[in-house]
């Protein structure tokens, strides 16, 4: 081991003859003792030191041996990153013939997703990152690089992720730079807000907050400044989607409210195939999520079915894929599973007849698995979407609940912890109240005696959903910390804490904490 350690940094310093010279003796003594374990492990750094010294067939030949003898032994402990010298090797064998080496650091990326090998899983990505970058595929660049990156434990230790951050900055740069040059082409004014659209899309599937931010004012300053401008209601439902994800639920209604008055069938129905959905109907069913959420539940139900209506007569494929996926989250939200159930095999029948992407079908088999309870399905949902590079909060907290309840306590409440970290980073707020309610759950699941952690949870979450006049999910948790309270004969804190969450919520059938809240609470007043 010392004669191939010593060879291996002789060979990175330069002296490549006299390290290989080293490095294959360490692995003769190795072999000659029968430590076939050591030798594999030295296989793939030999051959990297090979291609390094210009003898790339014999690295190529030496790495096929290590993949042959790694299927009889079963080392697989470096499997990733023998994909990923191969794939080194075989761009410097020949630079032109990218294919090949790019299949190799794909297969080096599934490996170290499966294994949960995050240091080999990113240097992976990096180096694919590289090829596609030099290639100006940059949005595979990103696609392939920011999940790699997403809540990767800081350090300075590890160089790789420093580059890799550069990348993706440069990357984030680089957008911002197009629509800087968009914006000073004013003879096409309509291509320039189409190219505005894909890129805050772009910004919105990956959590990108501040670009999201940047893209979406200059799109409406710039429509609303144009007299009569057309694409002006995308711009408002641009700014309504971001209001929703950062959790300014009123911000959103104003916003959508703007498109759905904006909207004119006759001068706006080629926009469902330029932005993706028919306007209208896409911003009555996210203001539907938003209504809601504002504690205006039976307003939220009817927008809702219009905008399914409009959905159905706009005859767009897309479009009723999406107002379907969101009438199946609204029935999250309302913790519905027959509305689910009825919504979600819908959607999936439209992605599937209409072929669209795998993140649709991602979300349709997600959501069908909350439905039936059944986390192993959410988790292959949820897997589906993210391996398009899509972020979203939401369904990892939906599922962490989901785990609790199945009795993985510990599971659920790592995966929170996760999201409400990533969330500092995405400012994916939308969901936010629900997550501390759901870790207080999750928390007296584990320990029923101790209830000071759930306790402050739930103080958190009704914090969040005032500041955020998110009615129904401050109601939520009201009522689950008054329930704590009366429980442990705290009747006077179990009153105050939800009595200013029931007063003034308008009057509904729909939503059943009401009722509940409004039981418990005439029962104190005793």
């Amino acid at each position: 081991m010392a004669a191939f350690f010593q060879g291996w940094t002789r060979s990175l310093r330069g002296e490549d003859e006299a390290g290989l010279t080293e490095m294959r003796r360490g692995i003769g003594i190795s072999r000659e003792q029968g430590l076939v374990w050591n030798a594999a492990a030295f296989e793939p750094p030999l051959a990297e030191a090979e291609a390094r010294a210009g003898e790339t067939d014999a690295g190529l030949r030496r790495l096929d041996s290590a993949l042959a003898e790694l299927e009889r032994t079963e080392g697989r402990w470096y499997e990733a990153e023998i994909h990923r010298i191969r794939a080194g090797i075989l761009l410097q064998h020949d630079p032109a013939n990218t294919a090949a080496a790019e299949q190799s650091l794909q297969t080096a990326i599934a490996i170290a997703q499966s294994q949960k090998a995050r240091s080999f899983g990113l240097r992976a990505a990096l180096a694919l990152a590289k090829l596609y970058r030099a290639a100006n595929r940059d949005a595979d660049t990103r696609t392939v690089l920011a999940p790699a990156i997403e809540g990767f434990p800081p350090t300075q230790q590890f160089p790789e992720l420093t580059e890799a951050q550069t990348l993706l900055s440069a990357l984030s740069e680089s957008d911002a730079v197009r629509a800087r040059e968009l914006a000073s082409r004013e003879e096409d004014a309509a291509e320039r807000f189409s190219a505005y659209y894909s890129l805050w899309g772009g910004r919105l599937t990956r959590g990108e907050p501040a670009p999201m931010r940047e893209i979406a004012e200059l799109f409406l300053r710039e429509a609303t400044a144009r007299p009569d401008c057309p694409e002006t209601l995308i711009a408002y439902r641009v700014c309504g989607c971001n209001c929703l994800q950062f959790g300014d639920f009123a911000g959103a209604h104003q916003h959508f409210q703007k498109t759905i008055e904006l909207y004119d069938r006759a001068r706006h129905a080629g926009f469902a195939d330029r932005f993706g959905q028919d306007p209208r109907a896409s911003a009555e069913i996210l203001d539907a999520l938003a209504l809601w959420v504002l504690g205006r539940v039976d307003e939220s139900l009817r927008v809702a079915d219009r905008a399914l209506a409009d959905a159905e007569s706009a005859g767009h494929a897309s479009t009723m894929g999406h107002a379907l996926a969101y009438a199946a989250f609204l029935g999250l939200f309302r913790r519905n599973p027959e509305a689910v159930a009825t919504y979600s095999p819908a959607m999936a029948d439209v992605a599937s007849r209409y072929d669209f992407p795998a993140y649709w079908a991602g979300i349709a088999v997600f959501l069908q698995g909350w439905a039936k309870s059944r986390p192993a399905e959410m988790r292959r949902g949820l897997a589906i979407y993210r391996e398009q590079g899509r972020i979203w909060l939401l369904p990892e907290a939906v599922l962490a609940e989901a785990e609790a309840s199945a009795g993985e306590t510990d599971a659920g409440l790592r995966r929170l912890d996760d999201a409400v970290a990533a969330m500092e980073r995405t400012e994916e707020r939308l969901y936010e109240a629900e997550m501390h309610r759901i870790r207080a759950g999750i928390l007296l699941k584990r320990d029923p005696a101790d209830t000071a952690a759930g306790e402050q949870s739930l103080q958190a979450a009704i914090a969040i959903a005032r500041s955020q006049k998110a009615r129904s999910f401050e109601l939520r948790a009201a009522l689950s910390l008054a329930k704590l309270y009366n429980a442990a004969n705290r009747d006077a804190d179990a009153q105050a804490v939800l009595a200013p969450a029931v007063e003034g919520f308008p009057p509904t059938d729909q939503f059943p904490e009401l009722t509940e809240a409004q039981t418990l609470l005439a029962a104190l007043s005793l």
